[in-house]
């Protein structure tokens, strides 16, 4: 009797991976997670705004960029965030650039670099 098992697909999404994230502005501060997965990136937690801010991440696979997403603004109180960045390539972003902003030209913000590490 011959038993033949099926081989693993070479082009199998990898795995979601999740980063703990913790930004700070001022005296507002987003605590919460980024999740990879295959052709997307979100970014859940939350938000205490001090002062009205939002949140926006772009992503990028390697040093190519591939999208932009944003929460609308947020005002003196928390508030819980999800915010879905696209990542349209196979794989998804090897990378999450997450900003806590102040709304306004010249208002000033605070980045930060978020990796998938495979």
């Amino acid at each position: 009797m011959l038993v033949l098992a099926g081989a693993p697909s070479a082009m199998a999404a990898p795995e979601s991976v999740t980063k703990e994230l913790h930004v700070e502005y001022g005296a507002s501060v987003l605590h919460g997670t980024v999740t990879f997965s295959n052709r997307t990136v979100t970014i859940d937690g939350t938000l205490h705004a001090v002062g009205c801010r939002f949140i926006w991440g772009d992503s990028y696979a390697k040093n190519n960029y591939l999208g932009s997403g944003s929460s609308k603004q947020h005002c003196d109180k928390n508030h819980v965030i999800h915010v879905p960045v696209p990542a349209d390539v196979p794989g998804g972003a090897t990378l999450l650039k997450v900003f806590l902003d102040a709304p306004g030209a010249g208002q000033g913000h605070t980045e930060k670099w978020v990796y998938r590490d495979f």
